[in-house]
């Protein structure tokens, strides 16, 4: 059983955008995949050995699945009702047509935002939002069931559930390249920050960033004998490897 995230701030968040409603789960993830995909109009011209193409556009969706764990009865309930509200979440928003008894018209479809720390959110902020073609709730039946005696029957609670999900994501800034004066940058300055598609923390050495690095490297406290590691980073920006190369050559393996 893959297990990416264990603790209680790793977590994978769904929210249904028509009710505002969520659900998050531990982020026990087996397997995590996001996929993209260009699609290009091809036309083949006699006489011509390679076709005259057209580019379309761009896609992505997401395919993540994930272990929701029990490791108690109550925990197994609780998880099974968790699993419910998520799967009510494929549904849409209802209103009566002009109020005639009976009639119905779908008012929002059933749009959902997804989130996990930097690999899956909004690079503008908040979670990525999209459609799920369908959910797949599998029981791992190996690992046994809690169950009990209901007022409608015997009730089942497994104590594993494998959830997984294919998630397609609707984009909700400018995206593509554009031309200023002798060079071209990306359409939204604020994708330009190191955060599309996924966010990163800026890597620029720092006041912060130096603090970090010693804690990190020094061990031992033996600190008055490093000469600053750092300068190997300054000197070749974005080779942590040298940073880390010049601190180990000072104090030595563990």
């Amino acid at each position: 059983m893959g297990t990416l995230g264990v603790r209680n701030d790793m977590n994978l968040t769904f929210e249904h955008v028509p009710t505002g409603k969520s659900v998050t789960f531990p982020a026990y993830l087996e397997n995590l995949a996001d996929m993209y995909t260009s699609t290009w109009m091809a036309e083949d011209v006699y006489g011509r050995m390679d076709q005259i193409t057209t580019f379309v556009n761009t896609r992505r969706s997401i395919s993540v699945s994930w272990n929701v764990p029990a490791d108690s009865f109550d925990d197994a309930k609780l998880n099974l009702q968790k699993i419910n509200n998520l799967l009510t979440f494929l549904y849409p928003v209802y209103s009566n047509k002009a109020g005639a008894k009976g009639a119905t018209a779908i008012n929002q479809g059933p749009l959902m935002r997804i989130s996990f720390g930097n690999l899956i959110r909004n690079a503008t902020g908040g979670g990525l939002l999209g459609w799920v073609n369908g959910f797949t709730m599998d029981p791992r039946v190996e690992n046994g069931m809690f169950h009990s005696q209901g007022p409608n029957g015997m009730e089942y609670y497994p104590k594993t559930v494998l959830l997984n999900c294919e998630f397609n994501i609707l984009h909700e800034h400018e995206l593509g390249f554009k031309k200023e004066g002798n060079r071209y940058v990306f359409r939204n300055k604020k994708l330009e920050q190191n955060n599309f598609p996924y966010y990163t923390s800026n890597l620029l050495p720092s006041e912060d960033t130096e603090n970090n690095f010693f804690n990190r490297t020094v061990t031992g406290g033996r600190i008055g004998e490093l000469q600053n590691p750092l300068d190997a980073y300054k000197e070749d920006p974005g080779s942590v490897a040298a940073a880390e190369a010049a601190a180990t050559e000072v104090l030595g393996e563990d």
